[in-house]
């Protein structure tokens, strides 16, 4: 909601900005007024997805598990946070 996961994938080069610049460790990676933008191979920098929490095996029935504390199922920002 607040764009943390656009700023990240703009600096690793998986999203480019309409207007702006980006620069990173003190070198810029896009300046649009320039046209300048590293390609991200070159950029030093990346995203990886993580886990915090193992991922629970299916239920014996098939259905989807749910990843539970005390009696309340957690949504996923609430997974990560936790």
């Amino acid at each position: 909601g607040w764009g943390k996961s656009t700023t990240l994938r703009m600096v690793a080069g998986l999203e480019e900005p309409d207007e702006g610049s980006i620069y990173f460790g003190g070198t810029a990676v896009v300046v649009t007024d320039q046209d300048i933008a590293i390609p991200p191979e070159k950029r030093n920098a990346g995203i990886m997805a993580g886990v915090s929490i193992p991922a629970p095996r299916p239920a014996s029935d098939g259905s989807a598990p749910s990843i539970a504390r005390g009696r309340h199922a957690l949504d996923g920002g609430s997974r990560w946070r936790s």
